[in-house]
């Protein structure tokens, strides 16, 4: 093969090789899917620019992931556990890694600020922790809600089966159970434990129909296939 043939054949395959990786990791990154957006919502994966989130969209490992004031955002995992993302809220999705065979695995996630509603699905509970900025939540149960106030302070009550808080502060965990509200403050570990139903009446922790959707849904959407 000449020369000239051999360098034309070597540079095109760098060229493959650099134009595929990209695409390659963020596939093996993908832990699920927008199954709903009210309004609007907004997904940044690390190193790119902040970007708005449609129906069917791809999420991906360590993305964070927001809605504006009034909207909203339900994705759906790999395990099929649901996430919904009420008002003026941010989350991290640090890191889902799930056996379909074992049901074993791990889930973190970091609310920063506003409502979420989190409802299990097949992944192995002990290897669930949801964060904020004062509080740990691991899960005994299956349907739970976590409101952060702009100070961090966090309080999460417990729709079906069992959360048990932890102050990063320091202190004991406390079990939270259906009809209970935990509260920790920002200035304080300790965990104070209230009646109630839940910590928030925001729409989009609910369900919603499918005229909710945001317009333009299937716009620069992801495959949504996991």
């Amino acid at each position: 093969m000449p020369k000239l043939t051999r360098l034309i054949s070597g540079l095109c395959l760098i060229i493959l090789v650099v134009i595929g990786t990209p695409f390659d990791a963020r596939a093996e990154s993908t832990i699920g899917a927008v199954t709903l957006v009210h309004e609007f919502a907004y997904g940044t994966v690390a190193g790119e620019d902040k970007s708005g989130l449609f129906n069917y969209d791809d999420v991906f490992q360590t993305q964070t992931v927001e809605t504006i004031s009034e909207g909203a955002l339900h994705i759906e995992f790999i395990d099929d556990t649901t996430l919904r993302l009420g008002s003026a809220s941010r989350m991290v999705l640090d890191e889902l890694v799930y056996d379909p065979n074992a049901k074993g695995g791990r889930l973190v996630a970091h609310l920063t600020e506003g409502v979420f509603r989190y409802i299990s699905g097949k992944i192995d509970k002990a290897g669930v922790r949801v964060l904020t900025p004062t509080v740990s939540i691991g899960i005994r149960g299956t349907d739970f809600s976590v409101a952060v106030a702009a100070d961090g302070t966090t309080a999460v009550s417990v729709e079906e089966g069992e959360v048990v808080v932890t102050a990063l502060a320091g202190g004991d965990p406390v079990s939270v159970t259906p009809g209970q509200i935990a509260t920790v403050s920002a200035t304080s570990s300790g965990i104070a434990i209230t009646s109630g139903r839940s910590v928030s009446n925001d729409e989009g922790l609910g369900e919603m129909d499918d005229d909710a959707v945001a317009d333009g849904d299937n716009d620069g959407g992801g495959s949504g296939s996991y």
